[in-house]
């Protein structure tokens, strides 16, 4: 298995409601999860290179703050990169990212992967979108946006959670919390939609995309989020969850050691604790699709 640099998170989009929890600004949270996303970062780049080395326009769905974008722009100076995202605090995030690297064919910009309307019919070579697809609550319309925004012959690729313990880990601690099961989310990453992949390749083909070569491989990967005693392991677990822990400190004023202690314990149990470290291990999958080129045999 790979092991990432410090810790992963898959829903970012938090930060566009609140800035801070429990006086930790949440963009601090989000940093390392980013930094430990390298080996999805460069499996996409892979992909990329393999599928479509000669990329002259690459179009990067939820870059957050600016990956794989900004690795793709290194890689293919000569190809005109988009990055974006749905939160501008994030699309602003991207664009320094690729002025402090000195990437001058990068623009970023703000888009919903369900209406690119910015974006001219037919006009980039790749999509990528590496864990942006599980936050769409549309992923039937994204998939035709993707797939008309594509040149004919183009390339769609990017990466899903298969199985990942954090969220499980924060399921498992929010009920010793709460003492009830939780409501799934609006928008749930680890749905069967997407960790099927009979069920999400059948939206692919739907949408008129046509599986290629290294298509659903599997990779493992490892999140270090750090000694277990640090004061921000227990708030990188349950990131998802820290508005509404804080919400309930005003009635109990004692959630937050409870919350700790519940993710050590739990954490322990479960045996994510190596040598005083929390890592917890995920397994995802690289989907490599190709909208099929325009026919050009004249009609009989």
């Amino acid at each position: 298995a790979r092991r990432a640099a410090p810790a992963a998170s898959c829903d970012r989009k938090m930060s566009t409601f609140c800035a801070t929890a429990f006086g930790t600004p949440i963009a601090d949270l989000y940093l390392p999860f980013d930094q430990g996303m390298t080996h999805a970062i460069n499996q996409t780049l892979s992909s990329v290179k393999r599928l479509s080395p000669q990329a002259a326009t690459i179009l990067d769905l939820g870059s957050g703050p600016g990956e794989p974008g900004c690795t793709l722009a290194a890689n293919f100076p000569d190809a005109a990169i988009i990055c974006s995202d749905v939160a501008h605090s994030m699309v602003d995030k991207a664009t320094a990212r690729a002025k402090s690297q000195g990437l001058v064919n990068v623009i970023a910009m703000v888009l919903d992967l369900g209406d690119l309307a910015m974006i001219p019919t037919d006009s980039q070579d790749v999509v990528t979108a590496n864990f942006a697809i599980m936050s769409t609550a549309n992923l039937p319309r994204a998939l035709q946006e993707i797939n008309r925004v594509l040149r004919p012959g183009g390339f769609f690729v990017g990466t899903v959670w298969q199985a990942f313990s954090v969220p499980l880990l924060a399921s498992e601690v929010m009920m010793e919390l709460i003492g009830e099961s939780l409501e799934p989310p609006a928008i749930d990453p680890m749905r069967s939609t997407m960790t099927e992949p009979r069920l999400l390749d059948s939206e692919f083909a739907r949408a008129g995309l046509q599986a290629s070569e290294g298509h659903n491989a599997l990779h493992e990967i490892t999140f270090d989020l750090g000694p277990l005693a640090d004061l921000s392991a227990w708030k990188s677990v349950l990131i998802s969850h820290l508005a509404k822990l804080e919400q309930m400190e005003a009635s109990r004023h004692a959630i937050r050691e409870q919350a700790r202690a519940a993710v050590e314990r739990r954490a322990m149990a479960r045996g994510l604790v190596k040598e005083g470290r929390l890592e917890c291990p995920g397994m995802y999958r690289t989907f490599c699709l190709a909208k099929p080129a325009a026919c050009t045999d004249a009609p009989a």
